[in-house]
């Protein structure tokens, strides 16, 4: 954000969780780790996730889920992530 705290000034369509350092992320549910980056711009060291088969109104879909801002990543490309 850029500090004038306005809507949409800075902001994303995203879901912003604090918490201290140290905290295990946790996958929101099972998935195949396909991006492990780091961004020194801004999102600093990240993670993506795809979620197969994720049941929508219009039926199943794939989605994913992002982790940004992470001290330190224990996964690898293509790892099997379980919920």
């Amino acid at each position: 954000y850029r500090g004038n705290y306005e809507e949409h000034d800075g902001s994303h369509l995203a879901v912003d969780i604090r918490a201290p350092l140290g905290t295990p992320v946790l996958a929101v549910a099972n998935a195949i780790v396909s991006r492990v980056k780091t961004d020194p711009s801004g999102d600093g060291i990240y993670v993506v996730l795809k979620h197969d088969d994720v049941p929508m109104s219009d039926g199943n879909n794939t989605t994913y889920s992002s982790y940004l801002h992470l001290e330190d990543v224990n996964v690898d490309l293509g790892q099997k992530i379980q919920k």
